[in-house]
């Protein structure tokens, strides 16, 4: 169960509760080894445009998110925040959370690249921010070299991140 401990906007906010609740009832079932209670932190940064919410494993019982207002396509939102609440608990499950922080730039992609795929299967969110399909072999391999050589330089360092 999902224990709401902060909003940003007490106005808008809370109507997410169930579909947050959702979400985090359908990963533990999925993952098995989740806490049975998970607190979440509405905040007012860090929504992406693309998607109309953020999300981000704080600790391992606390997921912070974010939504935003007046995003375009509600319904589009909603599946989204749905996939984010998913994408989150993955790391939870496995230890990724920023109180455990750093991580190497080359685990830090692989623990999302684990995250993403977890969303894409078992929500309907769009996962659009992360389809490199259009990218070809050479420009990956070239992004994977650079991230394995970055360490975790890009934990401090908000130019390099």
């Amino acid at each position: 169960m999902i224990n709401a401990i902060k909003y940003s906007d007490m106005s808008f906010e809370p109507q997410f509760t169930p579909l947050v609740n959702e979400a985090y009832e359908q990963a533990k079932a999925l993952l098995g080894n989740l806490p049975e209670d998970v607190d979440i932190v509405f905040t007012d940064q860090g929504a992406s445009e693309l998607m109309g919410v953020g999300g981000f494993a704080e600790s391992a019982d606390q997921i912070n998110l974010c939504i935003q207002k007046g995003f375009r396509n509600r319904e589009l939102q909603w599946r989204n925040l749905y996939g984010t609440v998913m994408h989150e608990s993955f790391h939870l499950q496995l230890g990724f959370t920023f109180d455990k922080a750093p991580f190497t730039a080359l685990e830090s992609s692989i623990y999302e690249g684990c995250a993403v795929v977890f969303e894409r299967e078992y929500s309907e969110s769009s996962v659009e921010y992360a389809d490199y399909s259009r990218n070809t072999d050479e420009q990956l391999q070239s992004w994977a070299d650079e991230i394995e050589s970055v360490g975790t330089r890009y934990f401090e360092d908000t130019e390099m991140w």
